[in-house]
């Protein structure tokens, strides 16, 4: 288990973040043998935004990540899902954190909500690791890993997903 740092905003903007989840595994598929880690067995695992940074280094790695499991991830930084406003005043996250946490992370940067360098949903799917992926019922952003799973099988990568109902996000 590798457990990757990476820059932060409001003082590091999009796609700093990426990049650096990017580079980190790169890095660690290229010395895998160094550590005794067998280079065809890479996996991807994140929470929250960790989910959306473990998608889009996915995407960017292609076939040398063998799986990825996904955790209530923030797939789509559009806030196009129903569930943003079904659960505004959910417990833990709410629309208004979910606002700020995105003005941090796109204020300035000068790229859009839809762009597939932060959200995954609108990326390339075809031939990413198969997915695990994990939502909370009562989270603003359930509907973001529902639409990530249909869209990961839609385009022909295995996926199981498993919705926890009565669960907020963070659960």
């Amino acid at each position: 288990v590798v457990s990757v740092d990476y820059r932060l905003a409001p003082e590091h903007r999009a796609p700093t973040a990426t990049e650096d989840a990017i580079d980190a595994t790169a890095w660690v598929a290229e010395r895998a043998a160094e550590y005794g880690v067998d280079p065809a067995r890479l996996a991807l695992a994140g929470d929250s935004a960790g989910g959306n940074l473990a998608a889009l280094v996915a995407q960017d790695l292609g076939a040398r990540i063998r799986a990825q499991a996904l955790i209530y991830p923030a797939v789509d930084l559009t806030l196009g899902s129903a569930s943003i406003a079904e659960h505004a005043h959910a417990p833990v996250l709410t629309r208004a954190g979910i606002d700020a946490f995105r003005q941090h992370y796109l204020g300035g940067s000068g790229i859009a909500a839809d762009d597939p360098v932060v959200s995954p949903l609108f990326g390339p799917l075809a031939g990413v690791a198969p997915a695990l992926i994990q939502t909370a019922d009562l989270d603003p952003i359930r509907d973001d890993g529902v639409r990530y799973a249909e869209a990961l099988a839609a385009a022909g990568v295995p996926v199981r997903h498993t919705n926890y109902l009565r669960a907020p996000h963070g659960f």
